[in-house]
């Protein structure tokens, strides 16, 4: 059988080892430009989008952060911002024409007053290019790696929200890091209460497609689908016993717990929306609650700028969150690869355990 590929994730934040608390990390990241990059002008009417009963749960979450690493060799960093980032800009633009929800905000307006999506004129996302000496093989490797290296590599969103003023929080943010002579890292944060993977992997094939037809060195013919922007996804919670779960069968307890809400699911996708919300609560709050985000059915590793297939796929985020990621293997047909962050002391006794229990198989 195929066996998904681990790519752990140090976060020294959660440690309860005082130098792994206070450790920072020795890279840094140089930031050459910082741009706003916004739909061609006059191309997108000004529109407020209300919140669905799929968009309000995800004004729980932390942005999603993922990274997108590709092999650039023989590219200078004066080379990439001369000859390749004129085309990324003009295509950017051009894809927010048609995903112009994302250069938009976020409106938290004081109560009653209900959160919505508003684009206006003008609006944009903030594009930033940065130059790294980081190693960018190791970066992009199967290795364990300090979160803090990752951090460098992802855009910040705002995150402040007066009380007594409404709030306007960018939607998406664009990272564009140089590691010369050797590749590129294009770092994302999105708030997903705009839109869910499906939607945003649309938004990033697209840009890709366009970017290929002003002249990039593949295409791939991506058409701008005709459905909608935003999220379609539901929420399901699978309780299972501890015993059972630390037990020899705990595998097979969890997959037919879970199981048994998709079937649910599947049968009354709104069924029990109206604890949505509730159950989230107590997710954040409770530390034996795994999540799991991210999809294998994305196909995250078929994006293709010009540059070939990303090297590797990275979702940062998960160290906030404490979830697992999910996605398609790069090189192993119907594999998936599996995103973990834990300090670094329970990562080790995972992998012991992990190695363990593939013996067994």
């Amino acid at each position: 059988m195929d066996l998904p590929k681990c790519k752990p994730i140090y976060n020294p934040s959660f440690s309860t080892f005082s130098h792994m608390t206070q450790m920072t990390s020795s890279h840094t990241v140089k930031v050459l430009q910082c741009c706003q990059i916004s739909p061609p002008q006059g191309s997108v009417p000004s529109t407020t989008i209300p919140l669905t009963f799929f968009d309000i749960p995800w004004l729980l979450f932390t942005p999603n952060q993922p990274l997108f690493f590709y092999d650039f060799p023989n590219f200078s960093t004066h080379d990439f911002i001369h000859n390749i980032l004129p085309n990324l800009n003009h295509s950017l633009s051009s894809t927010l024409q048609y995903f112009f929800p994302l250069a938009g905000n976020l409106v938290i307006p004081p109560q009653p007053s209900k959160p919505h999506l508003s684009y206006t004129e003008g609006d944009s996302v903030a594009l930033i290019i940065g130059e790294s000496s980081c190693d960018f093989a190791f970066l992009s490797s199967y290795q364990p790696i300090n979160v803090q290296d990752f951090y460098q590599l992802v855009p910040q969103l705002t995150l402040s929200m007066p009380v007594e003023t409404t709030a306007r929080l960018p939607l998406l943010a664009v990272q564009i890091t140089i590691f010369p002579r050797f590749g590129v890292c294009m770092g994302f944060a999105l708030r997903q209460v705009a839109a869910d993977g499906r939607t945003f992997d649309n938004f990033l094939k697209t840009w890709a497609s366009i970017l290929g037809e002003a002249g990039g060195i593949t295409r791939l013919g991506f058409s701008v689908p005709k459905s909608y922007i935003g999220n379609c996804i539901a929420f399901g919670r699978s309780m299972v016993k501890r015993d059972q779960l630390v037990g020899e069968n705990g595998i097979i307890y969890a997959a037919k717990a879970i199981g048994d809400t998709i079937k649910e699911l599947d049968r009354e996708v709104l069924g029990e929306a109206d604890k949505w919300i509730s159950d989230w609560e107590v997710l954040f709050g409770s530390e034996p609650h795994v999540m799991i985000t991210g999809s294998p059915k994305v196909g995250s590793y078929e994006l293709d700028f010009g540059w070939g297939r990303p090297t590797k796929v990275e979702e940062v985020s998960i160290s906030k969150t404490r979830a697992i990621s999910l996605c398609e293997s790069r090189d192993v047909f119907h594999g998936i690869e599996v995103g973990l962050a834990l300090p670094k002391a329970k990562m080790d006794a995972f992998d012991s355990l992990f190695r363990e229990g593939l013996k067994t198989l």
